[in-house]
């Protein structure tokens, strides 16, 4: 069973693959497969084979009166990876047992009734004991592909089936102008391929053009591939056909050919991306490093050539650099990283504390805190509290900090909500099970004034479940799941999930 995408529309092919989950076979033999697909109701499926083939389809669900559904997509997918596993069971020694025992004439006759049964694989058969290709063949099946079916697998299936047979074959001009024929429609489906996670065919695509690259069109496949991304510039379905064009293709020609497409490009969009990729190029085209640091000078407004510029340098003039992004840029932390990280590996001691001071105070990330409580040599008792002061606003890093100063009795202060509670539940309750206890109970109460769905209630229950395991909560559990039993008796769900907690 091959070959059968095309009888769905895309949307629906995506939407089946979904619910093979939900696909219950009744009955399969090699004519005919029926089966139960659960939707909003259960529905039943049928599909009927002929030489291995889908013949015919029924769905007893709504939308089969206009056109084949989700639910028979998913009966045919589950079907293809039964027979998948199927053949993944059949070991070599079976199958060459099997076609030992075969007559050749009966062998005969049963290829040749599935050759004309199905033109597909009669023309691989052709091809495969011909030396003969019909591009015309090709170009007409790629465009009903594209004009009348208009559907991606189709596509899918032609990129990595109909292609890479040609290019086994040899047949490097035709893919080449295949390649140029089937793009725009890949385009065309783009932004609709991304609301289902697909590249929409690119990496397929790319693929090919990847292996154009060592033949005889290389010259002319470079040409077309410098017009293709001049044509469809800054979209980044094109990233993977952009990298592989200016990383291969070194030929001197070639390294000046890319060089004066950047400069097109950098012109028509004003993208510091060509001029980062220029600046790769440059000592490749024999740019030395002086020329180099010129040209990206005039282009360090941009933080992408600052950061590649100063990734280029090391010792003072590393410093310098990132001393002037620091003063540059409005969001410097990365630069100041940088900076403290240049300062610690040259064992400038005073410097690096200075830099990670900083960032303590700049930003509330209990990484930074940590760094600087480990390294400081001063009073960190005096120094924490200002850290505290300035940040004091921030709940989330001063929890964190007091859990790491053991700072416990502020900690228990300062947490008041579920998922606070549920950090440091296991620290906290060693000194404080009272006051944890307390806490939960109020926030499970808060949750139980509102109705809500069943994972609302499971959450109640589950607090209740903690509650019960602290010492000495045992008996506030208890209490509290009859107060909700009691004030809440006319919620069944919420009754049901406190019965299926054990309370």
């Amino acid at each position: 069973m091959n070959n059968w995408e095309y009888l769905f529309e895309d949307r629906i092919l995506y939407r089946g693959y979904t619910y093979t989950d939900l696909v219950e076979i009744t009955h399969r033999d090699d004519e005919k497969v029926t089966a139960k697909v659960s939707g909003t109701i259960d529905y039943r499926t049928e599909i009927t084979f002929s030489n291995g083939q889908v013949d015919d389809m029924y769905c007893s669900c709504p939308y089969f009166d206009t056109d084949n559904c989700k639910h028979l997509a998913a009966l045919l997918y589950v079907l293809e990876e039964i027979e998948t596993e199927e053949i993944k069971d059949y070991s070599d020694d079976d199958f060459e047992e099997l076609f030992n025992s075969v007559d050749d004439d009966e062998l005969k006759k049963f290829l040749f009734e599935r050759l004309r049964a199905d033109p597909e694989l009669l023309n691989k058969f052709k091809l495969k004991f011909s030396n003969k290709v019909n591009p015309a063949h090709y170009k007409s099946k790629l465009s009903d592909i594209c004009f009348e079916d208009q559907n991606r697998y189709s596509i899918n299936n032609f990129l990595t089936e109909d292609m890479h047979f040609l290019l086994d074959k040899g047949e490097y001009e035709l893919v080449l102008e295949l390649l140029d024929d089937v793009f725009p429609f890949i385009k065309d489906w783009w932004y609709y391929w991304e609301d289902y996670g697909s590249d929409g065919n690119m990496e397929e695509f790319t693929d090919i053009t990847e292996r154009l690259i060592d033949t005889d069109v290389h010259d002319e496949l470079f040409e077309w591939l410098g017009d293709l991304i001049y044509a469809v510039i800054d979209d980044y379905h094109m990233d993977d056909l952009i990298e592989l064009y200016f990383r291969e293709f070194s030929g001197e020609n070639e390294l000046k050919a890319k060089e004066k497409l950047l400069d097109r490009l950098f012109d028509k969009t004003r993208n510091i991306r060509w001029i980062i990729i220029k600046i790769d190029l440059m000592p490749d085209l024999g740019y030395c490093d002086e020329e180099i640091d010129k040209f990206r000078q005039d282009y360090t407004y941009s933080e992408k050539i600052m950061q590649q510029y100063i990734n280029s340098q090391s010792g003072q003039k590393k410093e310098e650099l990132l001393k002037e992004a620091i003063s540059k840029f409005d969001y410097n932390q990365g630069y100041k990283v940088q900076l403290k990280e240049y300062y610690n590996d040259l064992g400038d001691n005073e410097n690096y504390l200075t830099v990670l001071e900083d960032l303590v105070f700049e930003y509330p990330f209990i990484e930074y805190f940590e760094e600087l409580r480990q390294n400081y040599n001063g009073d960190w008792s005096e120094k924490r509290l200002e850290i505290f002061e300035e940040h004091k606003n921030v709940r989330r890093f001063l929890n964190e900090c007091y859990a790491i100063e053991g700072m416990y009795d502020l900690l228990i202060d300062n947490v008041d909500n579920l998922w606070e509670l549920d950090s440091y539940r296991e620290i906290l309750i060693k000194d404080y099970p009272d006051e944890v206890i307390e806490k939960y109970t109020l926030i499970a109460t808060n949750m139980a004034n509102r109705s809500g769905t069943p994972k609302h209630y499971r959450q109640i229950t589950d607090i209740l479940k903690i509650i019960r395991k602290i010492p000495g909560g045992e008996d506030r559990a208890v209490n509290l799941a009859e107060e909700f039993r009691v004030k809440y008796k006319r919620r069944p769900r919420m009754m049901e999930a406190l019965e299926n907690g054990g309370f």
